[in-house]
């Protein structure tokens, strides 16, 4: 079973792209596990009972290229993926080794292909 966290400050945010990566999972026949998170502080906490991470770049407090340093920092070596209204983090991504930059609203169909 695939264990996948997403965080995203915006809670309907966080919902509708839950939401669409469990579709996509189930589509594929692969199990998962999804759990959401509201800020990268608490993403942080739990950080080690994940394979995968898809992370929103812009949040209150903590955003999201920082949460991604503090992964790597704490040897979070897993699937990274951002998710961002904006382009203009795509080339900091590289910074953290990120494997995907999506950018919002996702299309179901990207997601097939992370």
């Amino acid at each position: 079973m695939v264990s996948i966290a997403v965080c995203d400050d915006e809670l309907l945010e966080c919902i509708n792209i839950s939401a669409k990566i469990r579709a996509c999972m189930e589509e594929m026949g692969i199990p998962c596990c999804i759990e959401r998170f509201y800020s990268g502080e608490e993403l942080l906490k739990a950080l080690g009972r994940f394979d995968m991470i898809f992370l929103d770049i812009l949040m209150e407090g903590m955003d999201g290229m920082e949460t991604a340093r503090r992964c790597r920092e704490l040897a979070f070596e897993k699937t990274l993926i951002f998710l961002s209204s904006s382009r203009g983090y795509v080339f900091e991504a590289y910074d953290v080794e990120a494997f995907h930059y999506l950018v919002k609203p996702v299309d179901q169909e990207k997601l097939k292909f992370v």
